[in-house]
């Protein structure tokens, strides 16, 4: 994988001398599927393969976890991918993080101003993962760019992160600024800059969902449960059909595909908490004669699994996203915890899905999870099997 990073300079280039349709970011196999969804939709609705520029962006804590591979751009896009470059951490404050910050805003502002005066010749789809991807803008900061494109936001589903509460969010993100904030050269100044650039960001986001067109492909709509968007789900169903991957699954027989979670890493629960749980359930699963198969979270560490005895499992390569290997290995049933791949499970293949999450709740004292826990259940148990017991599992699959 030849890894090209992204110029911003190099990219409003190319804008100016080529005909784009889409510029798309993700961070994640699921992300990949929902812009994969839109341009297949897209090409059908233009009855031709579209354009598309995609900007991959690294997780905080683990990196590039996607790559040109996990999305399909043979059969109706053509592709041209870029690798979006974070800002290090240990920048200083005064010297470097600042001036930077309220030089990109500057020129980001500029954009969103020039969109407003102006309406390009083409339509140009600007496609981010639940929120608007502000940095856009810059590209509008540019004359020929915002004179050539007419851009509309599209925002793709973000999985259950679409739809957890406010507070949820706001619990989330404390913890992550906590957990960055840890190696920080001043905390009290990482903490207040933080504060400040989360304001100013929100501050753009609603400048730009008030300037501009917005499409929403969330796979659900937000009711006092989760509907499923018939027309959207359809589209992701087409492009799963059209994923090919190198899995071979069928060695394993009857199965049930156990989709786990970083639960000891996050000091959610201790790890021998976390391994006696997971036995209990292996053991469960192998009463009925059927094979247990992990899948593991990218963020946890698969040594861990190590530490199951007395009990039958197999362990599957976790760079694959769960809507993927289920064709493969067509498990009886899933089960999980509040994952949004167990919910699509069920959405996408029909699989009997059954979530731990209760007992998670009833394991650990973390605020954020057991509200996400609680918000889950409420949300998905039209679709998902809740159990507060393990042994209760044995009359589900």
């Amino acid at each position: 994988m030849i890894m090209v990073t992204l110029d911003q300079d190099e990219l409003i280039v190319y804008l100016e001398n080529n005909k784009i349709d889409v510029i798309a970011v993700a961070l994640s196999h699921w992300h990949a599927l929902g812009i994969d969804a839109f341009l297949f939709d897209l090409s059908n609705r233009y009855d031709r393969k579209v354009e598309a520029l995609i900007l991959i962006q690294p997780h905080m804590t683990d990196g590039y976890v996607i790559s040109e591979k996990d999305f399909l751009n043979d059969e109706y896009a053509n592709l041209k991918f870029y690798f979006v470059d974070i800002t290090p951490k240990d920048q200083s404050f005064i010297s470097e993080r600042l001036p930077n910050f309220i030089s990109k805003y500057l020129t980001m502002y500029s954009g969103l101003r020039n969109i407003r005066s102006r309406k390009g010749l083409n339509i140009l789809y600007l496609l981010s993962p639940q929120l608007p991807y502000s940095e856009l803008l810059i590209y509008f900061g540019n004359e020929i760019v915002s004179s050539k494109y007419n851009p509309v936001l599209v925002l793709v589903d973000e999985g259950y992160g679409s739809y957890i509460s406010k507070k949820n969010w706001k619990l989330t993100n404390k913890q992550l600024r906590k957990e960055d904030a840890k190696e920080a050269e001043s905390i009290l100044l990482y903490k207040i800059s933080s504060n400040i650039f989360s304001m100013v960001d929100y501050i753009f986001r609603e400048m730009i969902l008030r300037s501009m067109p917005v499409q929403k492909r969330f796979l659900f709509r937000l009711e006092s449960q989760l509907k499923i968007n018939e027309d959207i789900c359809s589209s992701y169903k087409e492009v799963l059909k059209l994923r090919d991957n190198e899995l071979k699954m069928d060695q394993f027989g009857r199965t049930v595909l156990i989709i786990t979670q970083p639960f000891s890493e996050m000091n959610t629960i201790s790890l021998d908490e976390e391994i006696n749980l997971m036995v209990s359930l292996i053991k469960v699963i192998n009463k009925k004669g059927i094979n247990p198969v992990i899948k593991p979270h990218p963020r946890e560490n698969r040594a861990k699994y190590n530490n199951l005895n007395d009990c039958d499992f197999e362990i599957i390569e976790n760079n694959f996203p769960v809507e993927e290997i289920i064709p493969n290995l067509n498990p009886i049933c899933v089960i999980g915890y509040s994952s949004t791949a167990l919910l699509n499970s069920k959405v996408f293949y029909d699989i009997n899905a059954i979530s731990l999450s209760d007992i998670m709740s009833s394991m650990s004292s973390d605020e954020m999870l057991n509200d996400s826990n609680e918000k889950f259940k409420q949300l998905t148990n039209n679709y998902v099997n809740f159990v507060d017991n393990i042994d209760d599992i044995e009359k589900l699959i």
